[in-house]
């Protein structure tokens, strides 16, 4: 058999013998996790080193004055699509290799750097494109492995956490809101009162819609039904005399669905009347008090 046809064979072969062999297995499995704050879209992507039975990973593993992406091989990183703000820091939105500045005592510190492809060896030194951010390690318990999650989420930001070892590390992040939550007692003052306000389909009769000010949250409030529950809504301004309605919790908003908003209108420059519209179609209407 000539020289070429043997090499050939012989590449074939190994193919076919390669074809029948399991995956490969590395020591720190590809992981990711993704969020969406507030139509912020989050995502982290890293390997997931384990501990294997070792006492302590920071201070011996991973040393002491070492900037160390919180993973392993490729860097860690975090990508999201909106501006955000870390400890009042903002950050513009993009795609970074994320690392930690470890130190025995006192505050560590969180660094994102646009560089997202960087290999977990690089050397990171301090830039003026980079963004840092000081956080505190808490130490207890025991994750056998790195994990990032985000543990608590909100309507204005979440918290990015890593645990390895018995470490833990939360960075609080909040996102640019979608719409504005607060309005000044001055641009409230006209839509503040009750209107007699009543769905246009079928024959419910008008029921009163009372709207106040609750610190710098406008709130539109339905009477308790038979059970005692009532309809509490925030207004969110987006255009003059036009509000989208979110589901209202203290301190927070629930759901929002910028397809169905609150339109006041005016006689005479005073609020005489407002519209419930949904998907472009009135379905309530009230009218003003005196």
């Amino acid at each position: 058999m000539p020289l070429t046809h043997r090499i050939v064979a012989a590449v074939l072969a190994a193919t076919a013998f390669a074809s029948v062999l399991p995956a490969q297995v590395v020591a720190s499995e590809r992981g990711s996790v993704s969020q969406i704050v507030d139509g912020t879209h989050f995502v982290i992507d890293y390997a997931r080193p384990r501990t294997r039975g070792r006492d302590s990973v920071f201070g011996k593993l991973e040393g002491w004055g070492r900037t160390w992406t919180p993973g392993a091989n490729q860097a860690t990183t975090l990508e999201f699509d909106r501006p955000i703000r870390l400890l009042g820091k903002a950050v513009p939105a993009g795609k970074y290799s994320v690392w930690l500045t470890l130190r025995e005592t006192g505050a560590w510190s969180f660094v994102l750097d646009p560089r997202s492809t960087l290999f977990h060896t690089a050397t990171v030194d301090s830039t003026s494109q980079q963004f840092r951010v000081p956080v505190i390690p808490q130490w207890g318990g025991n994750t056998e492995t790195l994990m990032w999650s985000f543990p608590d989420v909100t309507s204005s930001g979440t918290t990015l956490q890593m645990q390895w070892g018995h470490v833990t590390i939360r960075v609080p992040v909040a996102v640019t809101p979608t719409f504005a939550r607060t309005i000044a007692p001055a641009a409230a003052a006209p839509y503040l009162g009750d209107y007699d306000f009543k769905i246009l389909a079928g024959t419910t009769p008008a029921e009163r819609l009372t709207v106040q000010l609750h610190g710098d949250t406008l709130i539109a409030r339905s009477p308790p039904d038979k059970f005692g529950d009532a309809e509490n809504f925030q207004l969110l301004p987006v255009a003059p005399d036009r509000f989208v309605a979110a589901s209202w919790l203290i301190n927070d908003i629930g759901d929002t669905n910028a397809d169905v908003v609150f339109v006041f209108q005016r006689t005479g420059g005073k609020v005489t009347s407002v519209e419930w519209i949904s998907n472009g179609h009135v379905m309530a209407r009230g009218i003003r008090r005196p």
